[in-house]
């Protein structure tokens, strides 16, 4: 009872956290996948303190909460057009959510030749090559290399003694 103070207190966390969802929504320059983080630590909260919505309501807020760019609000419309309410759960509109940010990153990659790659996804911190170029065999771009290179093939090749692949 001292953990959850007092009754006046309780009142006041579940009257703070109705406004929190009321207002929620996409922060400046969030990404969908940290907006439906913060989303669920939020219906988390809500739950603890015996706040229920209900998933129409839950699914209504997550709409309301995406960013006002156009391809977001083209694939709300494509949603709520093909998916009857009814049928559309939080999770299944989560899944949806973070399938289309996968997307929109993959276009915006593809369409941006300054892209770089994360090479956190292949190797661990301690291990990446300071002032490397971040090219991978499928780069379009030459490389330093370019004697190394087999005319044939495309793929640059690499010296596998002084690369750890893994650890």
């Amino acid at each position: 009872m001292k953990c959850l103070g007092s009754a006046e207190i309780v009142k006041n966390k579940k009257k703070l956290l109705r406004k929190e969802f009321d207002l929620f929504g996409c922060l400046k320059n969030e990404s969908v996948c940290k907006m439906i983080e913060r989303f669920g630590h939020l219906k988390l909260e809500l739950a603890r303190h015996g706040i229920i919505y209900s998933q129409e309501e839950l699914v209504d807020k997550l709409f309301d909460s995406l960013p006002d760019e156009m391809d977001w609000q083209y694939f709300v419309l494509m949603l709520k057009n093909t998916i009857e309410s009814k049928n559309l759960t939080v999770d299944l509109l989560i899944e949806r959510l973070e399938s289309h940010e996968l997307e929109i990153k993959k276009t915006h990659k593809v369409n941006h030749s300054s892209y770089q790659q994360n090479l956190e996804l292949y190797y661990p911190k301690s291990m990446i090559p300071k002032n490397v170029s971040p090219k991978t065999a499928f780069s379009a771009e030459n490389s330093n290399t370019s004697s190394k290179e087999s005319s044939n093939s495309g793929f640059h090749t690499r010296n596998l003694q002084s690369s750890r692949w893994c650890s």
